[in-house]
């Protein structure tokens, strides 16, 4: 694992763009130079429109204004392909770069800088793109300290810039220590522009030369048409032998040359890794991966030395797509929501309020009734919040349906706590049965696959409550009906129209099935031992009321005083089904109506209770001055059906699929279910991608055409091209000089400069 990959780094470097700050030697502002925004071995032509074949939608092209938001807003496009996961860090390194404003910022003295990481993350675990329901988990962000300077409009630009690594449980684990200087913008003539960029990660209390590891980003000047670029990244000590788990080194070394218009080239890229096997209890040795690149303008031949070879074609690829914008269907302007905004708690931290909660870096601990500041950079203004936290809460579930013809290819989880694990389920549509296809692994933390599907039988059940990430969490099929119902879900907070119903500052609450006891504790968690036992007779439900004092939801079974729902204080499960957090099922404002107990399912709205030990069980909210509670923007919250037409790389394999999509903000679409590619063919997935990528101009919203969709951020998957290359011999890429290190330069940037001012950039956005 390298530096970046450990800690999620990050480098506020690159994206020096053109812009104006300070003066210069001859009175004018002083430009900042521009730095690659993205740094590919290689590249497609036409990866800003469709690929070779692909009609686009015309049906759905917007007519919009050449300067409207849809037509102005950048998407950016990589090549990914497993012979480049060595410099995954670089674009890790300008993804993050990209919010740092250092831009607008040059000449503007050491500033802070909060960065979401999670945005620059593809590829991984597919939970982090699959929250379609709206009881998501907080921003979370992390403060780096960036000062970017250029003296003259002659000289080079140097941006240093600090950031903090902590470790699981938020303990200090030392800085990131990062110096870059750029000579050079990115042209025509030279993509990757001249720039050299050398890191280290330097323990707390120690010095740049006793750094745990370090590197060099730097390109390479071959003279004539060439250009390039090397890296070269070293951490622990591949000459020792590892003794006990959790020892670990590696070597990664990288070299592209290439022809000025990135047509011709070849690249080598090695990574040398030593481990404590802790299967094997010995230490692993040396391992190495060598891969072999030489390419034309339309192919591209890939060796994995000792493994076998393929040709790739450059103008035959796959979209993947990873980050999407809303805009206005009839202006085009980009859809933004009042989602958060930054705050400082009273030890001086810098954190982050919002839909989803609290955060705050760590080492700050903000309880229920402390008071935070909501700031603002360049402003002597503050308003003052109160913190309200709440030991769960309650998620508005608004019904909609899916009918059975339509939910063929859906995955579910079920629930049966009470007999075995969870499994997951699916819909024979043609047969109308469903069938267990997998059951949970709690060690492995993973879906076994069962070596025949089993026959889940409904009619004996009744009723099956399930989850779906497709349709964007909790689902339920009650036997003999013609369709599945599922939720469009949101958090009720303190200004919520549920309080209009209020009596004494508390709201009624009724349910049958599922109604999560008081006072459990980690081992009933543990067992699955939660629910109080389901009340058949309709006339007869469990009665709760949720309090607005503290959004808290209280068994309200005739005693005094009402007993709290869910965990007992200081109890929390160690494993089991409800690690992740326990959820009540339906409870309702008014039981007239109902005739049976599952009735509560098919209402067109009920409401559930979330708790748990988890941060994200949990409600963190704040009051004004005026004892008012703050509002943000909900999630906007639609169901998409997707469709060939719909589809960015033409493909029917998903025609007819139905998700829940929730839009954050500007780049911040989820509820596309993602789906394990096996590369190695080892039998594990080495990445997650979306199951399908909608094409740009394509119209949806709540009813279907409000909203028109845009591609941001995308990964290129080049095909396989067999008997092609022909030409191309990776003999040319083994004759490449690796780097080995020899011109790293020590970023004794001194350390860490204490900047007390709000954060000056927020996710990019300069404030």
């Amino acid at each position: 694992m390298s530096l970046f990959e450990r800690s999620g780094l990050a480098a506020s470097l690159f994206t020096l763009a053109a812009c104006s700050g300070g003066s210069s030697d001859s009175g004018g502002p002083i430009e900042g130079l521009q730095a690659p925004q993205q740094i590919e071995i290689v590249t497609v032509e036409g990866a800003q429109s469709t690929p070779q074949g692909l009609t686009p939608p015309t049906a759905q092209t917007p007519n919009f204004a050449a300067g409207s938001d849809y037509m102005t807003d950048v998407a950016s496009n990589h090549v990914y392909d497993p012979s480049m996961e060595q410099i995954a860090t670089v674009n890790h390194i300008l993804c993050f770069l990209d919010q740092t404003g250092a831009t607008q910022m040059v000449n503007a003295g050491p500033y802070n800088a909060q960065i979401n990481e999670e945005r620059c993350e593809q590829g991984g675990d597919p939970s982090a793109s699959s929250t379609g329901q709206s009881a998501g988990v907080a921003l979370v962000l992390s403060t780096w300290v960036v000062n970017s300077v250029r003296q003259s409009r002659t000289s080079p630009q140097t941006v240093s810039f600090w950031v903090p690594e902590n470790d699981d449980n938020g303990q200090s684990m030392g800085s990131i220590y990062a110096r870059a200087t750029i000579s050079d913008s990115p042209s025509a003539e030279n993509p990757f522009g001249r720039f050299a960029l050398n890191f280290a990660m330097v323990p707390d209390q120690a010095e740049v030369a006793d750094a745990l590891g370090h590197g060099t980003l730097e390109t390479v000047d071959a003279g004539g048409n060439t250009l390039g670029f090397g890296f070269f990244e070293t951490s622990g000590d591949l000459s020792q032998v590892t003794t006990s788990p959790g020892d670990y080194a590696q070597v990664v070394a990288v070299l592209v040359s290439m022809n000025a218009d990135e047509t011709d080239g070849r690249a080598r890229l090695t990574r040398s890794t030593r481990y404590y096997d802790e299967f094997l209890n010995q230490d692993s040795g040396i391992q190495t991966e060598e891969y072999l690149l030489d390419f034309s303008a339309t192919e591209v031949l890939r060796e994995l030395v000792g493994g076998g070879s393929e040709c790739l074609s450059r103008t035959n690829f796959h979209y993947n797509t990873w980050r999407y914008n809303l805009y206005d269907a009839v202006t085009g302007d980009r859809v933004e929501l009042n989602s958060g905004f930054p705050i400082r708690t009273a030890g001086g931290g810098y954190g982050w309020l919002g839909y989803h909660g609290l955060w705050v870096p760590p080492g700050e601990n903000v309880a229920s009734g402390d008071v935070v500041q909501r700031v603002q950079f360049g402003s002597d203004t503050t308003s003052d919040y109160t913190i309200l936290k709440a030991p769960g809460k309650l998620i508005r579930h608004q019904r909609d349906t899916l009918l059975l013809a339509d939910a063929d290819g859906i995955d579910f989880e079920w629930f049966d706590f009470q007999a075995q694990p969870p499994a997951r389920v699916r819909l024979n549509v043609v047969q109308g049965q469903w069938f267990k296809t997998a059951q949970w692994d709690d060690p492995g933390q993973t879906w076994a696959p069962l070596e025949s599907p089993e026959l889940l039988d409904t009619q004996v059940l009744g009723f099956v409550s399930m989850y779906s990430q497709s349709l964007g969490g909790p689902c339920s099929y009650r036997d003999g009906d013609p369709l599945i119902t599922y939720f469009r879900t949101n958090i009720v907070d303190g200004a919520a129209d549920l309080w209009n119903q209020a009596v004494n500052g508390a709201v009624q609450l009724y349910g049958y099935v599922q109604c999560l006891d008081s006072g459990i504790t980690g081992a009933e968690a543990e067992q699955g031992d939660v629910y109080l036992a389901d009340s058949f007779d309709v006339n007869t439900p469990y009665e709760f009321e949720f309090r607005a004092a503290d959004m808290t939801l209280y068994r309200d079974n005739g005693q005094q005083p009402a007993t709290r729902v869910g965990l007992a204080d200081n109890e929390a499960p160690q494993g089991g089904p409800f690690s992740w957090g326990l959820r009540s099922g339906p409870l309702v404002t008014d039981t007239a109506g109902l005739s049976s107990v599952w009735d509560v399912w098919s209402v067109d709205e009920f409401f559930v209770y979330e708790t748990g030990h988890n941060p994200w069980n949990c409600l963190i909210t704040a009051l004004d001055a005026t004892n008012q509670p703050v509002s943000f923007d909900p999630p906007l919250q639609f169901t998409y059906t997707h469709s060939t037409v719909n589809d960015k790389n033409g493909s029917s394999t998903h025609n007819g699929a139905v998700c829940v999509l929730n839009y954050n903000g500007p780049g911040d679409l989820h509820g596309i279910p993602h789906q394990g590619v096996d590369f190695n063919n080892d039998g594990s997935p080495d990445r997650f991608y979306p199951s399908f990528s909608i094409a740009d101009g394509v119209l949806c919203g709540p009813t279907g055409d409000e909203y028109v969709i845009r591609a941001v951020g995308s990964e290129i998957r080049l095909q396989s091209a067999p008997g092609g290359c022909v030409g191309l011999d990776t003999a040319n890429a083994a004759s490449l000089t690796l780097p080995n290190g020899s011109s790293y330069v020590a970023p004794d940037i001194g350390p860490r400069p204490t900047v007390t001012d709000p954060p000056a950039v927020i996710e990019g956005v300069v404030q």
